[in-house]
């Protein structure tokens, strides 16, 4: 079983900390290679293919905290297809988790990109999604302890819970159980286990909508709030717009589609000007305004056109039908 494995391993890292702890909090690079390498490697991270990997990675605008950019590196880049998922940084063991150089590596990849960030001595894991609102604590998204966490927490570093999406928040936290199915479809991975809450939806990408099917009862959103859409499937689309602009995604208006069509506008007003008919507007925020002018399915197509237009992947968003 895959996390009996996992349990062995923790063990020997646990050793390996206290048999040779002064060599491991004199240097960085023995964390790495002793501690990070073998976890990061048992969750399915190829530290061999410079595709998957990279290493002491260069950044020519590396961000200061007086704003100015310089040279600098990330200890681990994680990626998929070119795209960079996890920035991952070493510290020496015992060394805090909240220096300047973590704010540092915070700052770049909230500039750059991956939305997602690790710091650890080893012992302590943290890890970060940056586009939480708030400040570093509410960004905060994934804690684990080496001596004292269930090492089910640690599914939070497997690569399938990542997406080149940067804005998506990774899968959220296991259940603590895995079916003895789920091991033996992928023995040597785990496999992503969202919330009871996520399972008990459909994506929204997979639903088709049909006259006289049941009706919607709410949306589940990646970062896991939600919003309950039980008028009807007109609540879908102004639900979904109110989450991207409450958590920060919208960052402009008017907001479109890849087809230049406008999803949300900063008046009733079509983008030929012309205004919408008042039964369909609907200001969702203060200036900010969708046409409801649509069928059910009509409001589930514009729902996931906002969210693709924010860079959110409609499947990460569930629905619930009653």
């Amino acid at each position: 079983m895959w996390l009996d494995e996992l349990d062995e391993l923790r063990d020997v890292l646990r050793r390996r900390i206290n048999d040779h702890y002064a060599a491991l909090a004199g240097s960085e690079s023995t964390v790495r290679y002793a501690l990070v390498n073998p976890l990061l490697t048992a969750l399915g991270w190829d530290l061999e293919d410079p595709s998957r990997v990279r290493t002491e990675y260069r950044v020519d605008q590396f961000p200061q905290k007086d704003g100015k950019l310089t040279l600098g590196f990330l200890d681990y880049v994680l990626m998929q297809d070119q795209q960079r998922l996890l920035v991952v940084e070493a510290k020496a063991l015992g060394k805090p988790l909240d220096d300047e150089r973590v704010d540092q590596c915070i700052r770049y990849c909230h500039r750059y990109g991956p939305g997602h960030f690790v710091v650890t001595n080893g012992r302590q894991w943290q890890g970060y999604y940056l586009f939480a609102q708030g400040g570093t604590s509410e960004n905060q998204d994934f804690v684990f302890d080496m001596d004292d966490s269930p090492t089910m927490d640690l599914l939070w570093l497997w690569p399938g819970n990542f997406r080149t999406d940067r804005r998506a928040r990774p899968v959220p936290k296991p259940r603590r159980e895995v079916s003895e199915e789920q091991t033996a479809i992928a023995p040597s991975l785990p496999s992503a286990q969202p919330s009871a809450a996520t399972t008990s939806g459909v994506p929204l990408s997979d639903v088709n909508y049909e006259p006289g099917m049941s009706n919607p009862r709410r949306l589940i959103f990646p970062d896991g709030k939600t919003k309950d859409v039980t008028k009807s499937w007109a609540s879908v689309q102004p639900a979904t717009a109110e989450w991207l602009i409450d958590d920060g995604y919208v960052k402009g208006l008017p907001l479109r589609n890849r087809q230049g069509t406008y999803l949300l506008h900063k008046e009733p007003k079509k983008k030929t000007g012309k205004p919408f008919r008042k039964d369909s507007a609907r200001e969702v925020r203060k200036n900010h305004w969708i046409d409801m002018n649509f069928g059910p399915k009509g409001h589930l197509t514009k729902a996931m056109e906002l969210l693709e237009s924010c860079e959110v992947d409609p499947a990460t968003v569930y629905l619930e039908l009653t």
